[in-house]
């Protein structure tokens, strides 16, 4: 749990890459592929083979995300000043980046001998409800 928090507060309070953004769908799609794009969310399905490694990369600005677990994670990713962040979480799990447009460029690594998939949830907008109080 201390390495998650860890983990999302270095993400959240990253100072913004200044680098251009990429798409990852463009970038490494054997890794992202869309599942849902609408007015409200972009949902990619996240894999990596097994001790597979991504090179350095950018999300497109989404503010917030949500990352869920679909297999057993052991991540480690590595941003351009060399820290090492490693991510471990169970199937169903999930985490919440607000702010997550500060997310830093870094590359990604499978260091489980077993692949690896998850879902990256981006909120585009909220629904308005259309539901009135009386």
């Amino acid at each position: 749990m201390f390495r998650q928090l860890f983990l999302v507060s270095l993400w959240c309070f990253a100072p913004p890459a200044t680098a251009q953004v990429q798409d990852v769908l463009k970038l490494l799609p054997k890794n992202y592929q869309l599942a849902v794009d609408n007015d409200y969310v972009r949902v990619i399905r996240v894999k990596y083979g097994a001790r597979e490694k991504t090179p350095m990369h950018s999300h497109p600005v989404s503010d917030p995300v949500l990352i869920v677990a679909l297999t057993d994670e052991n991540i480690k990713f590595t941003l351009p000043d060399g820290r090492e962040i490693i991510s471990n979480r169970k199937p169903g799990e999930a985490l919440w980046f607000e702010g997550a447009n500060r997310i830093p460029k870094h590359a990604v690594e499978n260091l489980s001998d077993k692949p690896f998939e998850g879902l990256r949830i981006e909120i585009k907008a909220r629904p308005v409800s259309t539901i009135k109080a009386k």
